[in-house]
């Protein structure tokens, strides 16, 4: 039979985990999925989960750089 005391460390090594997992669940959940972030002045990022991309314009257009996903490029031109 395990002595009080390594009973009572397995429980609270896994109270610990379970709470430090449950903060980094909450963490990533709060960061927005989807979204447009000023970088510098007529320089954005868009946002699409894990996906980036770079919007620039200029007095002579705009450039957008490709996301590399067909649903990313899809959400930034909608």
């Amino acid at each position: 039979m395990k002595s009080l005391a390594v009973r009572i460390l397995q429980f609270a090594v896994l109270s610990f985990s379970t709470m430090l997992f449950a903060l980094t669940g909450q963490a990533h959940s709060a960061s927005p999925k989807i979204g447009l972030t000023k970088v510098a002045e007529n320089v954005y990022s868009f946002k699409y989960f894990i996906h980036r991309n770079m919007i620039v314009i200029s007095d002579e257009g705009v450039i957008l750089t490709d996301p590399m996903n067909a649903k990313a490029a899809k959400m930034m031109l909608a």
